[in-house]
C-alpha cells in the first residue's frame, strides 16, 4: 500500500513539474495577436499590413506542420523555429547602424524576405513519401561583418550560415534510425571565404520507397566583394533495405553494353528540348563533360516524374552557360530498367 501511495505521489509531482514548465516556459510563437503587441518589434510588424499578413501566415503554417509530427519531431521543429526567431532578430534589426546597411536596405524588406524563406523551408516539414514522413531541421548563425562599410552579400551587414537536413519522423526501424543519423549536419566548417561570406546548404527529397531514399543537397557560397556566388549539387541515393549502402547503377538499369549511350542520348535530347545549347567555341568538350555527368549515380535524383540531374557552376562551358536541371521521364526510362529495379 505504501509503495502504491509512493508511486501516486511521484506521478503527481511529475505532472506538477510538467505543468509548471508549460506555464513558465518563455513563449516562442511564430506569430502573435496584434491586439496584445507589447514590444517594439511586434508593434513594427503589426503596423505594416504585408508583414502582419506574412506573420499570421507563418504562424498558421508552423502550427499545421507541427501537428503532423510525432512529439519528438514537434520538439525538434520547435527548437529550429526558436533558432530562426533569434536569427531574424539579429539580422533584421529595427534600428540598424547606418554604416552597416545601404540606402536600399530596410527592416521591413529584410523581415519580409526572411518570412518568405521560412515559409518555403516549412513546406518540407511533414512530407510523406513512400512509407516515410519527413521532418526538416534548420540551423542558423550570423555575425556582423568585419568591415562595417560592407553592404554586399545576401544579408547586409552580416556573415551568415544556414544548413538544413531531413529526418524520418516516424522512424521505427534500425534502418530508418541509421539513415537519420547519416543526415545530421552542423554549421562548423562551412565555407572557405577568406573574409566575410554567406553560406547555405539545403536539400530536396525526390523519391522514397521501402528500398530507397533519393535526396539532393545544394550548396551555395557567396564571398563578399566577389562578382557572384558559386553553387553545387550532389545526391545521396541510399538503399535503406534490405541492406544499407549507396545505390549502384545496376540497382536501377539493365547495365548491358549500350545502357550508357542510351541514357546519354535521352538526357542530351531533353536538354535540347528545354532550349539549352553548348557554347559554340567548345561544343565537343562540353558535350563530352555533360554526357559523362548524366551517367554517374552520384548525380541522379529520382522523382515521381523521372530521373533528374542538376548541374553545378561552370558545368556547361561558363558560369552563365550552366544548364537548368533536366529530367528524363519514366516512360522513356522504363525500357532501360531491369526487371527487379528498386525504382520506380
Amino acid at each position: 500500500m505504501n509503495q502504491n501511495l509512493h508511486k501516486v505521489a511521484q506521478l503527481i509531482i511529475a505532472a506538477s513539474l510538467q505543468l509548471w514548465t508549460i506555464i513558465h516556459e518563455p513563449v516562442y510563437a511564430a506569430s502573435f495577436d496584434c491586439s496584445q503587441a507589447n514590444t517594439p518589434r511586434e508593434h513594427f510588424i503589426c503596423s505594416r499590413p504585408e508583414l502582419s499578413e506574412l506573420d499570421s501566415q507563418l504562424g498558421r503554417v508552423y502550427q499545421e506542420k507541427k501537428s503532423l509530427l510525432s512529439p519528438q519531431g514537434a520538439q525538434l521543429l520547435q527548437q529550429a523555429e526558436r533558432g530562426w526567431l533569434r536569427y531574424v532578430a539579429q539580422i533584421c534589426p529595427l534600428n540598424p547602424s547606418t554604416q552597416q546597411h545601404s540606402s536600399l536596405w530596410s527592416p521591413e524588406s529584410c523581415l519580409a524576405r526572411q518570412y518568405r524563406e521560412r515559409l518555403n523551408q516549412l513546406a518540407k516539414v511533414g512530407q510523406t513519401m513512400g512509407p516515410y514522413r519527413f521532418n526538416r531541421i534548420d540551423l542558423y548563425e550570423a555575425k556582423p561583418v568585419s568591415n562595417l562599410s560592407d553592404t554586399t552579400g545576401h544579408t547586409e551587414g552580416f556573415s551568415t550560415k544556414h544548413t538544413a537536413y531531413p529526418q524520418i519522423d516516424n522512424a521505427d526501424s534500425d534502418e530508418a534510425l541509421a539513415w537519420n543519423k547519416r543526415q545530421v549536419t552542423g554549421l562548423s566548417g562551412m565555407g572557405n571565404c577568406d573574409g566575410d561570406g554567406n553560406y547555405d546548404i539545403d536539400y530536396i527529397i525526390g523519391y522514397a520507397n521501402k528500398h530507397l531514399i533519393s535526396k539532393a543537397t545544394s550548396w551555395g557560397q557567396y564571398c563578399h566583394g566577389t562578382p557572384h556566388g558559386v553553387f553545387s549539387s550532389k545526391t545521396q541515393n541510399f538503399v535503406i533495405s534490405p541492406e544499407q549502402r549507396t545505390l549502384k547503377a545496376e540497382d536501377v538499369f539493365a547495365v548491358d553494353e549500350g545502357w550508357k549511350d542510351k541514357l546519354q542520348s535521352l538526357f542530351w535530347e531533353a536538354l535540347a528540348n528545354q532550349g539549352w545549347m553548348a557554347p559554340e567555341n567548345q561544343k565537343e568538350k562540353v558535350e563530352s563533360e555533360i554526357k559523362n555527368i548524366v551517367i554517374r549515380p552520384e548525380r541522379w535524383l529520382f522523382t515521381d516524374q523521372g530521373l533528374q540531374v542538376t548541374f553545378n557552376a561552370y558545368e556547361g562551358g561558363c558560369y552563365a552557360c550552366t544548364p537548368e536541371p533536366v529530367t528524363v521521364g519514366w516512360p522513356k526510362l522504363n525500357p532501360l530498367l531491369r526487371q527487379d529495379s528498386v525504382l520506380p
